[in-house]
């Protein structure tokens, strides 16, 4: 398996992105995979490259040129303990809707540094948020405005973790039209019955199907204003 593919409900973003539009163009993916064949392995200097007939398994050009390119491109390392010594803090976040950087990509990566570290170790540095409905760095239906580097300066500065964010979508004069509650992996969010569906304090974290609420992990408090979402 080389992709795992893209989760259900984030159709809407595939055209252009996944699926060519209008058809006789090419996706974004498409364009972004054959150039990087092209020049970030050579592979245009002096051959003729077909995405159709190219044979990934075989072609001995691409297996020779690909481990160097790997070794410098592709985010594989897990190792970041020398990051955490150093007190070093990092967010990551990443849209379920993104046709671009598919998301299982991240969530691969962070259980992968989790299975290395242990979860307990990795949660002393290091956050991961997954944003519904919210395309690639932002778009999609979902609440994709978030001030991260906020939470991420009060994390390393004053050591409140940000076990929670709160997420705006806004319209185009900057008005908001609903936040969403997004909690860090492994929790997610779960709306309370009766409340009001645009407020983010709607919204409580819990662990996967469990339904363990998210107290183990005591933090600022996610309504504190310098956690709210804001424009750009």
């Amino acid at each position: 398996v080389y992709f795992p593919g893209m989760p259900v409900g984030s159709e809407g973003n595939w055209p252009g992105a996944i699926v060519p539009d209008p058809p006789e163009t090419i996706s974004t993916q498409q364009l972004r995979g054959d150039n990087w064949i092209r020049f970030a392995l050579g592979y245009q200097t002096g051959r003729q490259f077909d995405p159709a007939t190219f044979n990934y398994d075989t072609d001995p050009y691409f297996d020779n040129n690909l481990a160097p390119v790997h070794a410098i491109s592709d985010a594989t390392n897990t190792n970041w303990t020398a990051f955490e010594q150093h007190g070093g803090k990092m967010i990551s976040y990443v849209g379920w809707a993104d046709p671009l950087v598919g998301p299982w990509s991240l969530v691969g990566y962070y259980e992968s540094v989790e299975s290395r570290l242990g979860a307990s170790q990795t949660l002393n540095f290091y956050r991961m948020f997954t944003l519904p409905g919210v395309a690639h760095c932002g778009g999609g239906t979902g609440a994709d405005t978030i001030n991260s580097f906020s939470a991420l300066v009060d994390w390393v500065e004053s050591g409140f973790s940000p076990n929670t964010l709160i997420a705006s979508k806004l319209e185009a004069n900057g008005n908001t039209l609903f936040q969403r509650l997004l909690c860090m992996d492994p929790y997610i969010g779960q709306f309370i019955t009766g409340s009001n569906p645009l407020s983010a304090s709607s919204w409580t974290c819990i662990k996967g199907p469990t339904g363990v609420p998210l107290t183990d992990y005591p933090s600022r408090n996610p309504f504190d204003s310098r956690f709210h979402s804001i424009s750009p």
